[in-house]
């Protein structure tokens, strides 16, 4: 009965794990990242803890898959979910959010000290070419950031409203050139989201 008992526990584990990661790249999938920032931002509250989230899309990704096809897509997707792992410490939480958009939480990461990691993603990308069938393929990133350094100055903030904020930043930095990193400041507020 008790070995009954720890090879159900081992499977449900299995099975947990299994349905928190994204099928193509590996990555952990959305409703896992938006499980995690709860948390974080639960954390954040009880114990003064900051956080930051980074949201980032690959610039331009339609012409990828308009020239060389929807598989060359899904390997580029798969390359740029490893530059994610590579880039970041063993806490954080890399996750593909949907499309050739993605997200990575940073527990206890102040949001100015985000700049340095969202800056070395980008760099990583831009000097990174990928292979795609006999062809090489290099891709941008835009990448947007928003942070809880201490709740007190925060007021209530949701998961959804610093995703929100991240996104925000996102279309500004889509807005401003594309392959940069933006900070979400107040002034973001009003601005439209359709990028």
């Amino acid at each position: 009965m008790e070995s009954d008992n720890l090879d159900l526990v081992m499977k449900n584990r299995t099975l947990a794990e299994i349905s928190a990661r994204d099928s193509l790249t590996g990555l952990y999938n959305r409703w896992y990242v938006m499980e995690k920032i709860d948390s974080e931002m639960n954390r954040s509250l009880r114990h003064g803890c900051p956080v930051s989230v980074l949201m980032l899309d690959i610039d331009h990704f339609k012409r990828v898959n308009d020239a060389f096809g929807h598989a060359a897509g899904d390997g580029v997707l798969r390359a740029v979910a490893q530059v994610l792992r590579d880039s970041c410490r063993v806490y954080d939480v890399p996750g593909r959010y949907g499309g050739e958009e993605f997200c990575v939480v940073l527990p206890e990461t102040k949001t100015g000290n985000t700049t340095v990691v969202a800056e070395r993603i980008r760099e990583r990308m831009e000097s990174s070419s990928f292979n795609v069938g006999g062809d090489s393929v290099v891709v941008t990133a835009s990448i947007g950031i928003a942070g809880i350094d201490s709740m007190e100055g925060e007021g209530i903030v949701s998961p959804s409203i610093l995703i929100d904020r991240a996104d925000r930043a996102l279309y500004s930095a889509k807005h401003r050139g594309r392959n940069r990193v933006e900070l979400w400041d107040v002034a973001m507020q009003g601005a439209a989201m359709a990028h």
